[in-house]
């Protein structure tokens, strides 16, 4: 028995038995195969790795790296938790095993926030702004409010603060009402 390969009885040259020659001359040949193992990755959340099969002890080729919106690839890790990375030049495959990958959110993720202006009769409101932001993925951002001459913040209309989403989507919509007068 040799850890990591297994016999191969059916390979050609195999000579597993035979009857001992007065000169030495009987060789018996066995023929051991390495195990194959899978290698898997998960992704996290990004695009789709394939698997890699592998012969025990071997080492693996790095694959193309995930891509995943709104995240920088970090690397391959033995666990979960990404405590350990895999060193793909040292690193051996002993069992099937799955690495996991590794994001580090972009910093420069886009989100977009709008000021809209109530109209003069007051049913509705006009977008008067727009500014074009980055953030962190995932991270809390909050709009500035503008000081408008005639217009005050509603900020029970308003969504002041949100979470920049990978795919830059977020958008934070600030409402001014127009001041009212008595004219007397």
């Amino acid at each position: 028995n040799y850890e990591g390969f297994v016999e191969n009885t059916g390979h050609a040259d195999r000579v597993a038995s035979g009857a001992i020659a007065p000169d030495g001359s009987l060789v018996l040949k066995l023929y051991y195969d390495r195990i194959t193992f899978t290698v898997s990755f998960e992704t996290n959340g990004g695009s789709d790795v394939d698997p890699q099969t592998v012969r025990y002890g071997a080492t693996i080729t790095e694959p193309e790296p995930p891509t995943r919106t709104g995240y920088i690839f970090a690397g391959w890790f033995k666990d979960e938790n990404l405590t350990e990375a895999w060193d793909f030049a040292t690193d051996q495959v002993f069992a099937d095993i799955t690495l996991f990958a590794k994001w580090d959110p972009r910093t420069d993720t886009p989100y977009t926030v709008k000021h809209y202006q109530q109209d003069v009769a007051g049913d509705g409101y006009t977008l008067v702004d727009t500014e074009e932001l980055t953030g962190t993925t995932d991270a809390t951002v909050a709009a500035t409010p503008r000081i408008y001459t005639g217009f005050t913040l509603n900020e029970s209309k308003s969504t002041l603060s949100g979470t920049v989403k990978p795919d830059g989507s977020l958008v934070l919509e600030l409402y001014y009402d127009r001041l009212t007068f008595i004219v007397s």
